[in-house]
């Protein structure tokens, strides 16, 4: 018997619907099914211990997939454009899911990441558009666009683990409402909200000392901010558009406020704010 098929065998078999992966084999290779447009079902008869990058990228007929229990890492991309995937079960011994890990799985409505997690890679869940809520495992860094244009999302919950969140990271949801940013995080990135066209509030934890360019920009909704007295820049075009903010507190701490934070929203034209644009 063999003990492994090697990387992208079984690559762009349109006609494959259904595999059962023999017990002499323990590694799914790189691209093994990428591109089987039509499987929907693979069994394993055996302890898999790894599989590989991009190994299920574009199986756009999979609906449901169970994680074996002995994988430890989702490689990255591994089911990227798994457009039909709804249900997926991460067990508790993955600590790491990889970037694009479930990028465009379209039908993607629900998933549990274990606590065991401790990293999760850039744009790991970007255009889930059917994903409603998520609660973030006990990580350090949310990464770039980790949830970009996850246009279902309304509800986040960030532990109090997490110090920083990258670039873009929530941008374009925009079924987002509300988000408790926990007190532990200290450096917000460029346009992590923007176009979260229905988020209404939002308090900036202490210890954040910029509000970077474009993190709000095009939150139409957005009504109420508390910015802390440890903030002391506001970046380009912050808030441009926010066309619903029409008071904001500025503390004292504030030094630098770009000439076009506040473009395009109505606090924008308060005498006070214009005094201290620079």
């Amino acid at each position: 018997s063999f003990t492994k098929i090697g990387n992208g065998v079984f690559k762009d078999c349109k006609a494959l619907t259904q595999i059962t992966i023999p017990s002499s084999i323990t590694t799914i290779s790189d691209s093994l099914f990428e591109d089987c447009s039509k499987l929907t079902e693979v069994t394993f008869l055996s302890e898999i211990t790894s599989i590989g990058k991009f190994a299920f990228y574009g199986c756009e007929s999979l609906k449901e997939f169970t994680i074996p229990s002995t994988i430890t890492t989702l490689s990255d991309s591994v089911f990227n454009r798994c457009y039909s995937l709804t249900h997926i079960k991460i067990p508790s011994s993955i600590t790491q899911i990889g970037e694009k890990a479930f990028y465009s799985c379209f039908a993607l409505n629900d998933i549990e990441i274990p606590s065991s997690v401790t990293m999760i890679g850039i744009s790991a869940f970007a255009h889930c558009r059917s994903l409603t809520h998520i609660e973030i495992p006990p990580i350090q860094i949310l990464r770039e666009n980790v949830f970009y244009h996850c246009k279902a999302l309304r509800k986040v919950t960030i532990p109090d683990t997490v110090t920083s969140i990258e670039y873009g990271c929530f941008q374009n949801c925009e079924s987002l409402t509300e988000i408790f940013i926990p007190p532990s995080v200290e450096c917000i990135g460029r346009a992590v909200f923007t176009c979260c066209e229905k988020l209404e509030k939002i308090e900036i934890p202490h210890g954040v000392k910029i509000i970077e360019p474009f993190t709000f920009e095009n939150c139409h909704s957005l009504s109420q901010v508390i910015i802390p007295n440890t903030v002391t820049e506001i970046g380009n075009q912050a808030f441009d558009s926010c066309s619903s903010l029409k008071h904001i507190d500025i503390p004292p701490s504030v030094k630098t406020i770009a000439h076009d934070s506040f473009c395009s929203c109505p606090v924008g034209e308060n005498e006070e704010i214009k005094k201290l644009i620079s």
